[in-house]
């Protein structure tokens, strides 16, 4: 669940969103997401 929610907030969300998500997940655990998933920084 935690990997959708970072997908779709970095999909869609501004940047104050994906800097709450980055805060409460931690900035390794979001990077290994979006490493995975390397369209989601494309925005």
């Amino acid at each position: 669940m935690k990997v959708s929610i970072v997908k779709r907030v970095f999909a869609y969300g501004n940047k104050t969103e994906q800097e709450e998500i980055t805060r409460f997940y931690g900035k390794e655990e979001v990077s290994k997401i979006n490493l995975l998933h390397p369209e989601l920084l494309t925005k």
